[in-house]
């Protein structure tokens, strides 16, 4: 890992509270299920069985500027300048995990983080079969799982 990996610079943050399934689809009360429909239908992800599912989208495709901004702007609709979405890295997910989103942990699905590992592979983590918030392992940034979803931070500049 890069060593900026455990760099946390303050900042102000909204964070995603949405719960993660145990193996299933859908999120719960998801703000961006429309947003992730739309973006299957201008193929900029790749089409699920579930349309409006975070689930079976890579890395690859969560870095994409047009889809980040697709999600800014459904969670962000009044544009608040200096306002952008990113998806958490894993000490962010670690610590908002242990400190006040314990139940992160308690479900057999994962999320992918934002960092980076090796060749450009992508971290992921949070499944209850492997230890909760403190599992950490990786894919290739191109792998579509049903079991990894993500959530997103929305930071402000």
């Amino acid at each position: 890992l890069d060593p900026s990996a455990v760099d946390l610079p303050g900042g102000w943050i909204l964070v995603d509270t949405c719960e993660k399934p145990n193996f299933g689809y859908e999120y719960e009360n998801d703000p961006l299920g429309r947003a992730l429909e739309e973006l299957r239908k201008e193929e900029l992800v790749e089409d699920f069985v579930v349309k409006e599912s975070r689930f079976n989208l890579s890395p690859e495709e969560l870095k994409n500027p047009k889809v980040l901004e697709t999600f800014a702007k459904a969670l962000n609709p009044y544009t608040i300048p200096g306002f952008t979405i990113t998806i958490p890295r894993a000490i962010e997910f670690n610590i908002l995990g242990n400190i006040y989103y314990p139940q992160w942990g308690d479900t057999d699905t994962s999320e992918w983080f934002s960092d980076t590992y090796r060749n450009g592979e992508r971290l992921f983590g949070g499944n209850s079969e492997g230890n909760g918030i403190s599992l950490v392992s990786w894919f290739f940034s191109t792998t579509r799982l049903g079991g990894i979803g993500f959530r997103v931070i929305g930071r402000f500049s």
